[in-house]
């Protein structure tokens, strides 16, 4: 059963990506301005909240400075009257300040001066009350001056304090129009404020409204449609999983009854043959049991397999596995080395190694020759068989062995090398040739 990708609806992913870029964009646009609008508000408010403030302790302050200039008047003990001049000094100058403030400005004290009309209208009307009564105050304070700490009562102060506390009700009700305006206005920009966030919050709604009905209706139903066809898919695949998890029993099955039939075969070899995989044998045949005078292979399996060669060539053969492990193609794959037996006796082996998978994993796969009796008989072949009476050499060289010819050796060494024989006398042989002749021995 095969399952066709074309059969399962596909969204248009594309077109629907736009549209709810595009619807929340817009969302977020409308959250985004209400947040600005909130921010502006809240600052704005903040702003108007201070300057009703300042606006509302200008109202203190004027009654503070009458009365800090009622009691200069009355009051006899000069340490209360310094006490009182400094009083009305300090109330006169943040009285003055503010209200400066109030109408251009003052980043220090956190007013912006931005009034509207009516505000400013209502400063031009209040500003005669404020500057008699400031100008009185500033009298009264440089006639205390003059007059010093210890002046009587009916001192020339008199005539300023009156003007000040003449000013003193018309200056109240100047700054109580002032800051009833100010808060009039605040409460008018946090009720447009309101009709803004309402407009926000009814355009938001019905932008998501649009969504639902526009985006999410539609893929709520492609989605529908493509949730049916997966789970018809997914029946298809179930399907198909267990007749490929019946395929994979079989097949590993098939591979250990091979893995099975492979070692049989191995271990039927009359050759030694072992797998080694990161330097451990993993696997070893009765052969290489025997080879080693093991009785059984299941002594070697899981052991180094480096100590079962003399100390001398391990160096070298540790050396060609760790090339042949990295890939070396120019690691020999036929070498000759000593093999140690249990018993501790040493004999001449030839290996075979080939790279092989083993468990899935890489391993070397390694035949092991024993090469004692080859080099036995080399040895005999080297041996020159020689007549211990007349001399002569038997030259087997292209004939079965011991059905050569017998020669002197003077033709045999000048058959089969380029030498060239002469003839002469050893010492003792010179002077029993001279004493066979007659002739009276010779010194040498």
């Amino acid at each position: 059963m095969q399952i066709h990708p074309e059969n399962i609806p596909r969204p248009p992913v594309r077109r629907l990506t736009v549209r709810y870029v595009v619807a929340l964009s817009v969302v977020g646009l409308l959250s985004i301005l209400g947040q600005v609008l909130v921010q502006v508000a809240l600052m704005r408010q903040s702003s108007d909240s201070h300057v009703i403030n300042i606006a509302g302790r200008q109202r203190m302050l004027s009654q503070k400075v009458s009365k800090a200039a009622l009691a200069i008047q009355v009051t006899t003990d000069p340490a209360v009257r310094r006490e009182r001049l400094k009083e009305l000094r300090d109330a006169l100058a943040l009285w003055e300040r503010s209200h400066l403030g109030l109408l251009r400005g003052d980043a220090e004290m956190g007013l912006p001066g931005t009034n509207s009309a009516e505000v400013k209208r209502m400063f031009t009307e209040f500003e005669p009350h404020h500057q008699a009564m400031l100008a009185a105050a500033q009298g009264l304070l440089a006639a205390a001056a003059r007059e010093g700490t210890s002046a009587p009562a009916d001192s020339g102060t008199a005539r300023f304090v009156d003007r000040i506390l003449a000013m003193e009700a018309a200056c109240l009700v100047g700054m109580n129009e002032i800051v009833f305006q100010y808060d009039r206005e605040a409460r008018a920009r946090i009720d447009r404020l309101k009709q803004v966030e309402l407009m926000l919050l009814s355009i938001t709604l019905i932008v998501l409204l649009l969504i639902g009905l526009v985006l999410f209706r539609p893929v709520v139903r492609k989605i529908g449609r493509t949730i049916a066809a997966l789970e018809r898919t997914d029946g298809e695949l179930r399907k198909l999983n267990q007749e490929l998890e019946q395929r994979v029993v079989e097949r590993t099955a098939e591979l250990q009854r091979s893995a099975e039939r492979f070692r049989q075969m191995l271990e039927a070899l009359p050759v030694a043959i072992r797998v080694v995989q990161k330097g451990v044998v993993v696997f070893c045949n009765s052969a290489d049991a025997v080879l080693h005078g093991y009785e059984g292979s299941e002594e070697m399996i899981g052991t180094d397999a480096f100590p079962y060669f003399v100390e001398e060539d391990v160096a070298r053969l540790r050396d060609y596995a760790e090339r042949r492990a990295a890939g070396d193609p120019t690691v020999p794959t036929r070498y000759e080395a000593r093999a140690k037996r249990q018993d501790g006796s040493v004999i001449p082996v030839e290996l075979v190694v080939t790279r092989i998978i083993y468990g899935g994993q890489p391993a070397s796969l390694t035949a092991l020759y024993d090469l004692s009796e080859r080099k036995r008989l080399q040895l005999y072949e080297s041996i020159l068989p020689v007549c211990c009476v007349c001399g002569k050499v038997r030259d087997d060289t292209g004939t079965e062995r011991g059905k050569g010819a017998w020669e002197s050796l003077q033709a045999f060494v000048t058959e089969h090398s380029d030498t060239s024989l002469s003839h002469t006398f050893c010492p003792p042989c010179y002077q029993e040739y001279r004493q066979q002749q007659g002739l009276p021995a010779e010194a040498l």
